[in-house]
């Protein structure tokens, strides 16, 4: 797993639980999870780890997909998903892409393909914890201003300046684009931008509402034997709710959404009176039309109603100026984080990066740089790292040649 030197994370100590039933993998996953600076449980099946889960409070769950036992990884996962189940990241040997996409809709917030690097562990923990930590969480993040510095493209440039134009009116707007593209990060530089951009900007997976939406979206009132709960729409008030993956909203809770929409207001569960509610809805989807939305169940009327702007977000194929500022920046954050020295890019990296499809986005350059970072011994990165690092050289024969002249980090500053 590379080399174990490491400052712990900064912020609280976290619970991991790790299920893997490989015990060299558990057992390195484990030692790199521990020198983050926090607090881990092994377990080697899902049904151990159920039981585990039943018994104490869990941060984190780190997840391989090849479980041995009557439960596989992906069904432990489906198990254990829901709107109060701790974030569940996959680590696992199976690099397939139909793999990934399908315990992404099962519930994971993460994919991640052996072996790891230190360093990639510590900054997944950071990046996952802190998108579950206050659902207000602040809107200005390191991910805008990345996005924000590494815009060279034209399609990326005509981007941003359609979210600020949104971002000066009121309008409800629909962010679309394939999986990694950034379609949250967008999202969350829209509201900062607004003049809801004080408020709070509550997030959440719609695949994930699990079996009782109603009490998600608007909470409930206080019972004898149950504390009230604040739904998500009343803690977006005066802010933005983001809806992520429209197109797995339950049809229940898609008429819940209409008539807040409609009305302004929410009805907790139990409650005697509706409360009125200021918020600004927002939704991604990785689904380009509205044909493809309804056919996965998605009424329409409730698109149309979220959908007063649609914003498209460009897969990083079409944006290949934006490659090389994108990996500097995430090899900078990278060092910074694991104390070392900042890594430049050689000539012969750049092409390669440039010319690669990237079917995974600006969430698979980001691994792929963190990757490389956390093997480089040297001062630069070049194609020999960039092939340590797993990205697949094979599939640039014959490729396209670079978008760009050689680049040193003095010009891309």
């Amino acid at each position: 797993m590379g080399t174990m030197t490491s400052t712990p994370s900064p912020g609280r100590t976290l619970h991991v639980l790790i299920v893997d039933d490989d015990t060299l993998a558990a057992s390195s996953l484990e030692r790199a999870v521990r020198l983050a600076g926090h607090e881990v449980t092994v377990e080697r099946n899902g049904e151990a780890a159920l039981e585990r889960l039943k018994e104490r409070k869990i941060d984190l769950v780190l997840c391989d997909l090849g479980l041995q036992g009557e439960m596989d990884g992906l069904e432990l996962i489906r198990a254990i998903a829901g709107p109060q189940s701790p974030p569940i990241v996959v680590v696992t040997g199976r690099s397939s892409r139909a793999y990934a996409a399908e315990t992404m809709r099962a519930g994971a917030e993460e994919f991640l393909e052996k072996p790891l690097s230190l360093e990639i562990v510590r900054r997944t923990l950071d990046r996952v914890v802190a998108e579950h930590a206050p659902r207000s969480a602040p809107t200005r993040s390191w991910d805008v201003d990345v996005m924000l510095a590494t815009a060279r493209s034209p399609a990326m440039k005509q981007l941003l300046e359609q979210v600020r134009r949104c971002a000066a009116t009121s309008a409800r707007a629909v962010i679309v684009g394939e999986a990694g593209t950034g379609k949250g990060v967008v999202a969350r530089y829209l509201h900062g931008a607004s003049a809801r951009g004080e408020g709070p900007f509550v997030r959440m997976n719609m695949a994930a509402l699990g079996d009782s939406p109603d009490e998600v979206l608007l909470g409930r009132s206080a019972k004898r034997s149950t504390p009230a709960r604040s739904g998500l729409v009343a803690d977006a008030n005066r802010g933005t709710l983001l809806l992520d993956a429209m197109e797995e909203i339950p049809l229940e809770a898609q008429a819940m959404l209409l008539r807040v929409l409609e009305t302004s207001r929410v009805h907790p569960l139990g409650a005697m009176e509706p409360k009125p509610v200021d918020v600004r809805f927002m939704a991604t989807t990785a689904l380009g039309s509205k044909e493809a939305l309804r056919a996965e169940g998605l009424r329409s009327d409730l698109y149309y109603r979220i959908s007063e702007v649609v914003i498209h977000v460009p897969p990083l194929r079409e944006r290949r100026e934006d490659i090389v500022p994108l990996a500097l920046a995430f090899l900078d954050q990278a060092c910074d984080a694991n104390g070392k020295p900042r890594l430049t890019l050689r000539d012969s990296a750049i092409e390669p990066l440039e010319a690669y499809e990237w079917p995974g986005n600006v969430r698979e350059l980001r691994h792929a740089a963190e990757r490389a970072a956390g093997l480089a011994s040297g001062e630069s990165i070049g194609r020999g790292e960039l092939v340590r690092a797993g990205l697949p050289m094979q599939r640039l024969s014959g490729a396209r040649p670079s978008s760009m002249p050689p680049l040193r980090r003095a010009a891309l500053r």
